[in-house]
């Protein structure tokens, strides 16, 4: 009976195969059901071992048939070489950026092999992006080059650079109004970042500018805050630095209303208006009461006496105040001018 290995193949780098055997001359219509053990099929070739053919070693190991003797054929196992790919990188820079250096990556050592193993020069690496290419995707050609090694069947794939948006700082205006106005029309103070010569004239839409400040808001600062609204701009992205909304006091006049008494009498409570509220307020929101004075004393005589308005302990959150001198107090008359 002959005994034929089987030839078969595998990797560099890959565990070998489990061999089988073919078998002829069975006579009488037998079968491999007549026999019993298996023949040893063995090769001296390792994962380690190089790209190259290696034979298939059958001897007898335990196998044994009543009936019949062995002959035994060797086979062939083939090393085939590992496949290697060079991969250009996928990098990134951005718009009106110089392009990075252009560089490879090597996905299928194996044995622990590295660059070592390899002779010849790599491909070369290329892209049509320039400096000022738009923001975009573009495709790095690996061009194959002089590699080889004995164990590798090289291949080559290109990569990608991708192109992406510059970061423009969009700053909100400081702006200020008085408690109880409308807010003023909110504007942007300025556009940072631009490069390639490029101005606000690449910008389209406009940011959304807010603010919690109502008309009814009291005097303190409000954050003005920017969102991107419809801006856009082909080759810019955009970060925002808020704004502050100062609210100030409203002008709150002071003035003392007029008064009389008599000649010798003590000078009575004097008493002011209030000109200038806003919002629904009344006095209500004041604290305090202004200082009302006058150089008249029980022994002035019949004259007109400035009552003078001044701060005194007066107090509103969203209101200063304006005195206007204006009271008189006349003694012996009904009334005061």
């Amino acid at each position: 009976m002959c005994i034929r290995d089987s030839n078969t193949n595998r990797l560099y780098g890959a565990t070998n195969p489990v061999f089988t055997a073919s078998y002829s001359g069975f006579v009488n219509g037998d079968t491999v059901g007549v026999l019993s053990g298996s023949p040893s099929l063995t090769t001296a070739a390792t994962a380690a071992s190089p790209a190259a053919g290696y034979t298939i070693t059958a001897t007898n190991g335990t196998l044994n048939a009543a009936n019949y003797a062995f002959n035994y054929v060797n086979g062939m196992l083939t090393v085939s070489p590992a496949a290697l790919t060079v991969s250009a990188n996928n990098l990134s820079r951005p718009y009106f950026s110089t392009n990075p250096p252009l560089t490879v990556s090597y996905f299928g050592f194996v044995n622990g092999d590295t660059t070592n193993v390899l002779s010849g020069s790599p491909g070369i690496l290329s892209t049509s992006a320039k400096t000022n290419s738009p923001v975009g995707t573009y495709v790095i050609t690996n061009t194959p080059g002089t590699l080889s090694a004995v164990n590798y069947a090289i291949s080559y794939t290109n990569g990608i650079l991708t192109v992406t948006p510059v970061a423009l700082t969009v700053t909100v205006s400081n702006m200020s109004r008085v408690y109880g106005a409308t807010n003023p029309v909110l504007t942007v103070a300025s556009y940072t970042g631009f490069v390639n010569g490029d101005t606000t004239s690449v910008i389209s839409g406009a940011p959304s500018l807010a603010t919690t400040a109502t008309v009814a808001s009291p005097v303190g600062n409000y954050a003005i805050t920017a969102t991107n609204g419809t801006l856009s701009a082909a080759n810019y992205s955009f970060s925002f630095v808020n704004g502050t909304l100062m609210v100030t006091q409203a002008v709150l006049t002071v003035w003392a209303n007029d008064a009389v008494r008599g000649y010798g009498a003590v000078n009575p409570v004097f008493s002011a208006i209030y000109l200038g509220f806003v919002n629904g307020d009344t006095t209500n929101v004041l604290g305090g009461a202004p200082g009302l004075t006058t150089v008249a004393t029980t022994a002035s005589p019949v004259a007109f006496y400035t009552i003078t308005a001044a701060q005194g302990t007066l107090s509103a959150t969203n209101y200063s105040f304006n005195f206007f001198i204006n009271g008189t107090c006349l003694l012996y008359t009904s009334r005061c001018v």
